[in-house]
């Protein structure tokens, strides 16, 4: 029986072919790395870069700045694999920053993010929701977390290599808020963030 363990960050900006590619966009893969890893066992890991920024606005049609009720990403992900024969066991952790703009209010607010496991530019294999609720108070307009999602199971014998799989993390956006990403680049994220709250 093998047993092999690794941790592994995510490295660089890469894109995806094909049909997830056109369904998704594009991603910020994990790139395994060391003889070891790269023979078995790491699926691919990191952030849909369609789906890492989450703008939600108040009421009315505008979308600007001073509209802006909350700002959310996603980032930081690392996975730590196990192998153990033909199963190759995954743990993924990432952040989310969550931030409030003008146009918020006090309050609870739910955020929702998706976990998929797809085959390398190809097939989604499954997809799981998450919900986290934070409370925004009038002083606190700022969370930063680290989640962790384990449990993830992967049998590389149908491709033959845990790392033609890849796991990816993103918010769940509805297609107003995936128009949005689309046409504001992360590159605009410097004056969105000057109007958020402390």
């Amino acid at each position: 029986m093998a047993h092999l363990k690794v941790k592994q960050k995510t490295r660089g900006l890469h894109g995806v072919l094909g049909w997830v590619a056109a369904a998704l966009g594009s991603v910020l893969l994990a790139s395994c790395g060391g003889d070891e890893v790269s023979r078995v066992i790491c699926p691919q890991a990191g952030v849909l870069y369609d789906a890492n920024r989450l703008s939600v606005f108040g009421p009315g049609p505008e979308k600007n700045l001073e509209n802006l009720a909350y700002d959310a990403e996603i980032g930081d992900v690392s996975i730590e694999c196990k192998y153990d024969d033909e199963i190759v066991k995954s743990e993924i952790r990432f952040s989310l920053d969550l931030r409030a703009g003008p146009a918020a209010r006090p309050g609870k607010q739910k955020f929702r993010y998706f976990v998929a496991l797809t085959e390398l530019n190809s097939t989604v294999l499954s997809k799981k929701i998450y919900t986290e609720e934070v409370d925004f108070d009038v002083e606190k307009g700022r969370f930063f977390l680290t989640k962790k999602v384990s449990g993830l199971k992967i049998d590389y014998k149908r491709l033959g290599r845990g790392d033609l799989y890849e796991i990816l993390v993103g918010w769940e956006l509805t297609p107003d808020q995936l128009a949005y990403n689309r046409t504001h680049t992360p590159f605009d994220r410097p004056n969105l963030r000057r109007v958020l709250r402390p």
